[in-house]
């Protein structure tokens, strides 16, 4: 979050047609692709893993988690971010810049779009005719998930 507690930072990607943002205090940073190491026996949101600075990071595939078809795309990164003390990786199809939003602009999500499953989409907004979506790292996987990545991850992933 900015100093100020009237405005959010969030830094806007693109997954497939969605235009979406994290607040940018949850973000380590942004890294070009490196390749993916399948694992067996992976939970099905779990893409693979990768190796950043002798760290191994789970990598989820936002693509495969908004249901639309995994690709690789030429401005392709991965935003690195903290989970419930634990850092996984985020793969998206383009990172496109920092933007400053007045708390107030913020919107829930509309109902029909929240269900028993892990709902991303925390909250949305408009930005210079830009409909973001605004994503909740706190709910962007379900609890069975969460305590299947924990049990995967021994001491390793933290």
């Amino acid at each position: 979050m900015s100093l100020d507690n009237n405005t959010i930072k969030i830094a806007a990607f693109r997954v497939g047609p969605h235009e979406c943002g994290l607040d940018i205090m949850s973000i380590r940073e942004i890294v070009n692709p490196l390749p993916i190491t399948p694992v067996p026996q992976a939970p099905v949101f779990m893409e693979g893993v990768v190796e950043i600075r002798n760290a191994i990071v789970p990598m989820v595939d936002l693509r495969k988690r908004f249901g639309l078809q995994a690709e690789n795309t030429p401005a392709m990164k991965y935003i690195i971010v903290s989970l419930e003390s634990r850092i996984i990786g985020l793969a998206v199809d383009a990172v496109t810049d920092v933007l400053t939003i007045p708390r107030e602009e913020l919107r829930p999500a509309p109902r029909m779009i929240k269900g028993h499953e892990a709902q991303p989409v925390a909250a949305m907004c408009r930005y210079g005719g830009r409909l973001i979506l605004v994503l909740d790292l706190n709910i962007m996987l379900t609890s069975k998930e969460k305590l299947k990545l924990q049990a995967m991850d021994g001491e390793n992933l933290k």
